[in-house]
Parts: C-alpha cells; sequence; structure tokens
C-alpha cells in the first residue's frame, strides 16, 4: 500500500521520537487538531459517523494543542463534529481543524452557547444543518474548492529551515506564525522573524529539536494549523 502524507509524518515522527508504537495500514487519515486558550477544561467534542462515535476529548488544558489520528476507511457518508461547553459561554478562542490525507476540511469554532454541530463529507457533499448562525458549515474533506486560502509548509519534513507559502485572496500582507511543539508548547513567535522571499516566508528552525511542530497562521483574522517535522 503507498503511504500516505500523514502516515509518513507519523513514522517520521515516531523514529524522532523513539516511540515503538505501530500505525495501521490506512488509506484514509484524519487528523483533527484541537488548540485552546483559556478555560480548556470546559471544551468536550465527538466527532462520529453513522455508526457511532470515532473519537471524542473533554477536560483540555489551558492553551494546549491536542491531535487524534483516525483512520475513516469504513466511512461513507459525513462525519459529524459536535462541539460543546459546559459553562454554556462558547470556546473562548478554541478551534478545532479536520485534515485529511494533509488536506485541511476548514477551521471550526464553537463561537457561543454550550453545543454546535458541524458536519464533514468524506467523499461527497455534506450540508451542515442550521445551528442557528449564518449555516457556514459544509466542507468536504479532500475538496480544495472548500477554502479560498491556500497554505503550504514545505520541505515537510525538513531540517533547519522551514517555508510558509501562503496565497489568500484579498491580502498581500505576511501572515502571523507561531510554532508549537508536539506538547502544545510554544517554541517560536516567528511574525518577526519571517523571512520574506518572492511571496514565501522562510522561518530558522536551526535551534529546534527534532519532532512535530504545530505552525498556526493567521491572515485576514483567520487561523490555520498545519503539521511539520524537524528530522535530524
Amino acid at each position: 500500500m503507498k503511504p500516505t502524507f500523514l502516515s509518513s509524518l507519523l513514522a517520521i515522527a515516531m523514529l524522532a521520537w523513539g516511540s515503538t508504537s505501530q500505525a495501521q495500514d490506512c488509506s484514509t487519515e484524519v487528523l483533527a487538531f484541537l488548540t485552546t486558550q483559556m478555560w480548556g477544561g470546559e471544551i468536550s467534542y465527538t466527532i462520529s459517523d453513522d455508526n457511532g462515535v470515532l473519537v471524542s476529548g473533554q477536560d483540555f488544558g489551558d492553551f494546549s494543542t491536542y491531535t487524534e489520528l483516525f483512520c475513516v476507511d469504513n466511512v461513507e457518508g459525513c462525519l459529524v463534529l459536535e462541539m460543546t461547553d459546559s459553562f454554556g459561554d462558547g470556546w473562548n478562542g478554541a478551534m478545532a481543524e479536520l485534515f485529511v490525507d494533509g488536506e485541511s476540511a476548514g477551521t471550526m469554532a464553537l463561537e457561543e452557547g454550550d453545543y454546535e454541530l458541524r458536519v464533514v463529507g468524506v467523499g461527497m457533499d455534506c450540508e451542515t444543518p442550521d445551528n442557528g448562525g449564518d449555516g457556514d458549515g459544509t466542507a468536504s474533506l479532500g475538496d480544495p474548492s472548500a477554502s479560498e486560502w491556500s497554505l503550504e509548509l514545505f520541505p515537510n519534513p525538513g531540517q533547519d529551515q522551514l517555508t510558509i507559502r501562503s496565497q489568500q485572496s484579498g491580502t498581500e500582507a505576511a501572515p502571523t506564525v507561531v510554532v508549537f511543539n508536539a506538547d502544545g508548547r510554544m517554541v517560536m513567535d516567528a511574525t518577526n522573524d519571517a523571512r520574506g522571499v518572492d511571496g514565501d516566508w522562510i522561518i530558522d528552525a536551526t535551534s529546534w529539536t527534532p519532532g512535530m511542530y504545530i505552525v498556526h497562521v493567521t491572515q485576514l483574522g483567520t487561523t490555520r494549523q498545519l503539521p511539520w517535522i524537524k528530522v535530524r
């Protein structure tokens, strides 16, 4: 079986960290990211399909990043992301993002209240029911038309230099870039350190230890999170 983008990243990460765990073969992998701000302990979520819950999480820490990798080979139709907040005041800036084989299906957050549902299609278009907002919850995994923001990190994996290529309609301004390690600790606020070259932004990663990093890129008030692997 040809390895997918995310399975390659996972294998390299395990080598970098010295992990002995084994990754299962999977042709379609979904990587769920959750980044919390204040009151992470109030947040919980579930991702399910017609057969039940695939992954879930709760009791998160503040200002932390969490990842969950799962296989959707046997999933047909729609994934349902349910976001809840025990206090009822929304996620207070926390965000979730789903990737399928390295392609983002969009950033999601509970802006207010105690519950919201989003639907993401796997190999088909799915529509999110009206949550009482603007109804803009439709997404399709692996469908590049689902986002007008083209964002790429390369080389990935890499060693001492990370390049960010960001193309978003409506701006040519440099992005805000903050980098976290796999434990959710901020490694660098690279906003003022990134060098712009022909529309790309270059970050010096010489001092970073080998492993997986989560790169938060913000433009026009929207934040995306992408994984990057440093190897020896």
